[in-house]
């Protein structure tokens, strides 16, 4: 019980590290630091952690490949020609390019992960607004509430989504019929509340966009064609049940041999501007869940906080818990708490749904509950937007909070 208790202190004193960049030391980091602290404390046994990490390692190969296509279309200016497209569309109206920050957020983030929506949306589009001399925090609260409501559409959405199958896989026919109908339902009233809550600090017509006459990258093309078959590849990997970090690797790896060729560029330039960070953030909290999966102390906390697994009650409780850990302290420590304790109570299997909808979707609630809105906020930080967090509340609170329930409840109910 002592060891659980001392884990669990360790877990939240590294999950407000992590939120917080405590004396700016990368979120990463704080993470492996914890987790050789668990290790040289005998906290976490090395054998735990080598299985733990065992575990991980397709999470890890999807992340590492994420970053580095992130990094490669970021260079090659992929969002610029998308952005100029909003603008486009949206003319002189405000109201509008709101609308298409809203669309554009969910497509990028269904089929690349809220992470990568974060990483390439935000300070290409902080640009624009300051251009027009339009106010980013409608936008900028719109790109993070989207980011989090879309990631629950497909397990590719949200890295936290494969670390939760990963401990309990389900088929993705079942995780299409059982949590994408019900993910998208709650999209839709999140994106709504969104642009109700908008549109009154918006005013038409805006000062009308500047777009510049350019023709989309010749790199473009390949890339593109490169991503149209890592999404077969995703698809099919699914299907059969095959682990989605190679096929994002080798998409990856072709992405940057051929943007370097075509552009005549090192690929160490663009690995450079990769954010490594996040490999370490993922091993560290698998290391310090290692010690928790045969805790009795919360084993017996999580078959309380079930009940019966199956029913609508015990639904309803774990996937608020869950979205109260993840808003509260980051929802990748939280998947990896709450799976700890579900599979310690031997629970996890009946109960995989509402800890991914609580995972996902509990980081609107609260300004740093997922590492695609600290991504987002850093952005805006760096650009002179400091007012973001204090906005987040009340959006979030109102549109995540209205996203979540449309999402929980029915899912219980159906199943």
């Amino acid at each position: 019980m002592l060891a659980t208790i001392l884990l669990l202190s360790l877990f939240a004193v590294t999950a407000v590290a992590v939120m917080t960049r405590l004396l700016g030391v990368s979120e990463g980091w704080w993470a492996m630091v914890a987790a050789a602290v668990a290790l040289l404390t005998g906290l976490v046994s090395v054998s735990a952690a080598w299985a733990s990490l065992g575990q991980t390692v397709d999470v890890l190969l999807f992340f590492g490949g994420l970053v580095v296509l992130t990094a490669v279309l970021s260079r090659a200016g992929a969002i610029e020609v998308v952005l100029d497209r909003m603008e486009r569309w949206s003319g002189a109206s405000s109201r509008r390019l709101l609308l298409a920050t809203i669309l554009v957020t969910a497509a990028i983030t269904a089929v690349f992960s809220n992470d990568a929506a974060a990483l390439l949306i935000t300070p290409a589009l902080i640009g624009r607004l300051r251009s027009r001399h339009l106010p980013a925090a409608p936008f900028l609260l719109a790109v993070a509430i989207v980011a989090n409501s879309a990631s629950l559409l497909l397990p590719v959405s949200n890295p936290v989504n494969l670390l939760i199958l990963d401990r309990n896989h389900l088929p993705l026919a079942g995780y299409i019929l059982h949590v994408t109908p019900f993910a998208f339902v709650g999209l839709v009233v999140a994106s709504a509340a969104l642009a109700l809550l908008g549109w009154r600090s918006l005013s038409d017509p805006s000062p009308a966009p500047h777009i510049k006459n350019r023709r989309a990258p010749a790199t473009l093309g390949p890339l593109f064609a490169i991503l149209i078959g890592l999404a077969v590849a995703d698809t099919a990997a699914v299907v059969t049940g095959f682990p989605l970090g190679p096929p994002t690797v080798i998409a990856a790896l072709a992405a940057l041999l051929t943007y370097s060729w075509r552009e005549q560029i090192s690929p160490l330039v663009t690995l450079a501007r990769v954010r490594w960070s996040l490999l370490p953030l993922v091993m560290g909290f698998a290391i310090l869940a290692a010690g928790m999966e045969h805790s009795h102390l919360l084993g017996t906390v999580f078959a309380g906080a079930a009940g019966r697994p199956g029913g609508l009650g015990s639904d309803l409780r774990v996937g608020g818990v869950t979205a109260v850990l993840a808003a509260a302290f980051n929802n990748l420590p939280a998947a990896f708490l709450v799976s700890s304790g579900l599979t310690a109570a031997h629970h996890l299997a009946a109960l995989t749904i509402p800890v991914i909808v609580g995972a996902d979707l509990g980081p609107n609630l609260a300004p740093a509950g997922s590492l695609s809105t600290i991504l987002i906020f850093s952005a805006a930080r760096r650009h002179g937007e400091k007012a973001l967090w204090r906005g987040f509340w009340r959006v979030g609170w109102v549109a995540g909070g209205a996203g979540l329930i449309s999402s929980l409840l029915p899912a219980a109910l159906v199943r």
